[in-house]
């Protein structure tokens, strides 16, 4: 389905990427079912990048988990670009991701929804985003896989999870831990609180 100069498509729609989930490793295809149809594109179509999409957060600290991810991707070798974009909040933003991995050579970028649904922020709020993009880069080709949504193997997930889980006394131990990626945002919602550490260090001085 064109969009924009591009082409967007989705991937979770292209028959022989679904055919090809069998080659990506079992992990994957339980955890991060998107994604593991975006590592599909790359084997039959030699994606460029990937650029993994999501809300965004002003608490510091909040977007470590997709960060990590994206890193670990980039170690295993997914895709020779993998960067984190955000719609609102966290930095960097999706238009900034998007200038980033043409910068570094990208030409058939695959954008991998981090959501559990798809949305008004994948529905609506992404196309518009990447028509603009399209728009401004019309050489570059995009396609985009589908939300997570169910996979038989999330109720494992999740079991792991509960397994993890922490007593109520100690749930604020979870939040302080933002404090150690402050970036003196007065949006933060621990901003000017004893956990954060710019309000901190203004006060030591």
């Amino acid at each position: 389905m064109p969009m924009g100069p591009a082409t967007l498509k989705s991937a979770s729609a292209t028959p022989n990427a679904l055919k090809r989930v069998e080659r990506v490793d079992l992990v994957d295809r339980i955890r991060y079912p998107a994604l593991a149809a975006a590592r599909c594109r790359i084997i039959d179509r030699m994606t460029d990048a990937i650029i993994l999409f999501s809300h965004g957060s002003l608490l510091c600290g909040a977007g470590e988990t997709l960060r990590v991810l994206a890193e670990r991707m980039r170690e295993r070798g997914d895709a020779p670009i993998v960067e984190v974009g955000y719609l609102n909040y966290s930095e960097p933003a999706f238009e900034e991701t998007f200038e980033r991995c043409v910068a570094a050579g990208g030409r058939h970028i695959t954008i991998a929804p981090y959501f559990l649904v798809a949305g008004k922020f994948v529905k609506v709020d992404l196309p518009r985003k990447i028509k603009a993009m399209c728009a401004r880069y019309p050489e570059i080709e995009v396609d985009v896989a589908d939300a997570l949504r169910f996979h038989p193997s999330l109720a494992d997930a999740l079991l792991a999870c509960a397994e993890r889980a922490i007593p109520p006394s100690e749930w604020r131990r979870t939040l302080e831990t933002a404090g150690q990626f402050c970036r003196a945002d007065p949006r933060c919602p621990l901003y000017g609180s004893p956990t954060c550490r710019m309000t901190q260090e203004k006060v030591a001085a």
